[in-house]
C-alpha cells in the first residue's frame, strides 16, 4: 500500500470520528412500570342474623369480613363469586375499609355441589367454593377462595344447610345463683339456632337426657339462637339418695351436639352445682 493511500485512509478516519456521536440508534422502548395486583385481606363466614326491624332470624347469612387494597392504583371492582366462574356475582362496597357486609338472602349465594370423599359413587357431603375478588384499574385481580361444606340428605337426595366448623366452638360453665341449675356460656364460636342443637345434661357422669326448650332459658335476647358470649341458664336437679332425701351437691355435665351432622360441638362443660339453700341469719335491731 502506497503512502498516499495510507494518508487518505487516515484522513477519512479523522473526519468520521467526531461524527460518531451524532449518529444515534433508534431509541429503545422503555419498559412500562409493572402493575401491582390488588391484595385482599379478610375472610367470609356463616352466622345467623337477627333483624331487629322485622324480628326475623336469617339462619344462613353470609358475612363478608374483608377489604382490598391497591398500592399503585384504585380498586375498580370488589365482591364475591359464588359459582367459580371468575365473575363477581355480588358486589361489595367500601373495599378499602375492613368491615362486615351481609347477604341475608341465601338464594343470592348458596350453590352447593354434591361430592364423594372416596369416589365410591356415594354422596358424602356437599361443597361450595366462594371467592372474594378484587380488580384494580389496570385489570389485574386478586382472588381468595373459601370452602363451605353442606349436609347431604340421602332421603330427599339434596344438599341441606351448611355444616358448622365444630372445632371453633368452646363453652364454659358456672353454678347458677340460688338453686336454679347451671349457667353455660358460649365463649367462642358462631351463632347457632337452637332448632339445630341438642343439649344433653347428665348428673355425676350418668347417662343424661336431652334438655329441650322447657329446661333452658336464654340470658340474652330471646331470638332462638345461642350467640357468642351469651349465657344459657339450664335447669338441673341433683336428685335424691336411696332414702329419698334431696341431694344438694353434684356435678352437672352439659354437652352440645349439632343434630344435623350428629356430632358434638365444642367441649363438655362440668359444673359443681350446689343446691343448698342459704338461710340468712336473723337480724336484731336493739335501737
Amino acid at each position: 500500500m502506497t503512502m498516499k493511500k495510507v494518508s487518505s485512509i487516515i484522513f477519512i478516519l479523522i473526519i468520521l470520528t467526531p461524527m460518531t456521536g451524532c449518529i444515534e440508534d433508534e431509541p429503545s422502548a422503555q419498559p412500562s412500570e409493572e402493575n401491582q395486583q390488588p391484595v385482599i385481606y379478610g375472610t367470609i363466614h356463616l352466622e345467623h342474623f337477627f333483624d331487629n326491624t322485622t324480628n326475623l332470624t336469617h339462619d344462613y347469612s353470609l358475612w363478608i369480613a374483608a377489604m382490598a387494597l391497591d398500592y399503585d392504583g384504585v380498586i375498580e371492582q370488589f365482591g364475591i363469586d359464588v359459582d367459580s366462574d371468575g365473575v363477581i356475582d355480588y358486589n361489595a362496597s367500601n373495599s378499602s375499609t375492613y368491615h362486615h357486609q351481609l347477604i341475608t338472602n341465601e338464594n343470592e349465594w348458596m350453590n352447593p355441589v354434591p361430592w364423594s370423599k372416596f369416589n365410591n359413587n356415594n354422596i358424602d357431603f356437599c361443597q361450595q367454593w366462594i371467592s372474594i375478588i378484587a380488580i384494580d384499574d389496570k385489570g389485574d385481580r386478586d382472588v381468595q377462595p373459601f370452602s363451605i361444606e353442606f349436609v347431604w340428605d340421602d332421603q330427599v337426595q339434596m344438599c341441606l344447610e351448611p355444616i358448622r366448623n365444630l372445632e371453633m366452638y368452646s363453652f364454659s360453665g358456672a353454678d347458677a345463683p340460688a338453686a336454679t341449675g347451671v349457667l353455660v356460656t358460649m365463649s367462642q364460636g358462631g351463632d347457632a339456632n337452637f332448632a339445630s342443637l341438642d343439649i344433653k345434661v347428665s348428673i355425676n357422669g350418668g347417662q343424661g337426657a336431652n334438655c329441650d326448650a322447657t329446661c333452658y332459658t336464654e340470658a340474652g335476647t330471646a331470638d332462638q339462637a345461642w350467640t357468642t358470649g351469651e349465657d344459657l341458664a339450664i335447669a338441673a336437679d341433683c336428685g335424691q339418695d336411696a332414702a329419698g332425701a334431696d341431694i344438694d351437691q353434684c356435678t352437672v355435665t352439659v354437652t352440645v351436639f349439632d343434630n344435623r351432622a350428629n356430632q358434638q360441638i365444642g367441649n363438655d362443660v362440668s359444673v359443681a352445682m350446689d343446691e343448698t339453700v342459704l338461710i340468712r341469719p336473723m337480724e336484731f335491731n336493739f335501737d
